[in-house]
């Protein structure tokens, strides 16, 4: 599920961005990153009446659940998957700018092999079939993903060593994905008692409300920063003109809404039970949800080699389950 509301985020980010004088990058990134936080707004009243209720009866079961962590400890936790998803999507958004987006979203998936190796680090086990689960889903991804460069070049280029080579470019990328990767490890150990040092279950709604608030201040600082340091010349400043636009608030609440508040919590309730290197081999299937919203919402057409490296990720992703 959280993969598909992963793969609507482009379908819906697109269509923003097909507007007429469509929002900046930072923009677009704050106004989203606020509408997502708003979605937490209804958690302090929810509180306070469940706090109610629990005065109410009387405590027997329930002091055998984990202890609740203190307030100081939700929000340097918070804070912390905070950091690492900014930047796994900045590095991004920056490697952006010195290679192609096909090339970007190849390099992109290589989290799926960073993430077991620092599973590893961290003291995890990672299972047999899980490994063959990451080099399956790796080789979908490559065909998914590295047949956009082939049919740039021909065979006798992407024969070239040079093109294996890492450039400036790659390497932020790169960067960007195993930044990822540690928002997934970081992510795993606050999602269950048994992997944190505290023993301590992050209540996923506070927890992810508090890291979404967190992201909005941080993408509203590169905003007011890129404002500050790069005063918008007069083609910039059309670009405020989405601000009067419906349709343009329609589709960020849309992939704020999905994509944004309802995919963090269930990711992170959901990596309760699944490993986060089993959560990214899963997760890879984005890609194939990508491509059929971009086909319903924007009339994208999918290629021969798109639904076989997809068929090949969804075996990786049923395998890595198996061992469970």
């Amino acid at each position: 599920m959280v993969a598909f509301l992963y793969g609507t985020l482009n379908a819906s980010l697109r269509r923003v961005y097909t507007l007429t004088n469509p929002p900046s990058a930072p923009a677009l990134s704050a106004a989203r990153g606020w509408l997502a936080a708003l979605c937490f707004v209804h958690l302090p009243f929810q509180r306070r009446r469940k706090g109610r209720t629990v005065r109410e009866k009387s405590t027997g079961p329930s002091d055998l659940a984990p202890p609740k962590p203190t307030p100081r400890l939700l929000w340097l936790t918070a804070l912390d998957l905070a950091i690492w998803n900014v930047m796994a999507q900045g590095l991004i958004n920056v490697g952006l700018l010195f290679c192609s987006s096909a090339r970007a979203s190849f390099l992109v998936q290589s989290s799926v092999i960073f993430t077991p190796f620092l599973s590893l680090a961290a003291g995890h086990i990672v299972p047999r079939a899980l490994w063959l689960g990451v080099g399956l889903a790796f080789a979908g991804l490559t065909i998914v993903s590295g047949g956009e460069i082939a049919s740039a070049t021909d065979t006798s280029t992407l024969l070239n060593p040079s093109n294996f080579s890492i450039r400036p470019g790659d390497a932020i990328v790169l960067a960007g994905a195993l930044s990822w990767s540690m928002y997934l490890l970081r992510l795993s150990r606050a999602s269950s008692p048994e992997r944190n040092k505290h023993g301590i279950e992050f209540p996923a709604l506070s927890l992810q409300a508090i890291k979404t608030l967190l992201v909005a201040v941080m993408y509203t600082c590169w905003w007011v920063a890129k404002t500050c340091f790069n005063p918008p010349s007069p083609h910039d400043t059309a670009t405020m003109l989405w601000w009067n636009s419906g349709l343009a608030w329609f589709w960020l609440a849309i992939s704020a809404i999905g994509p944004g508040a309802v995919a963090d919590v269930l990711q992170q309730r959901g990596q309760k039970h699944v490993s986060a290197a089993e959560a990214n081999i899963i997760l890879s299937s984005e890609p194939i949800f990508t491509a059929i919203c971009g086909f319903v919402l924007l009339g994208e057409t999918v290629a021969r080699r798109e639904m076989v490296g997809g068929a090949v990720i969804v075996v990786a992703a049923l395998l890595s389950s198996l061992y469970a």
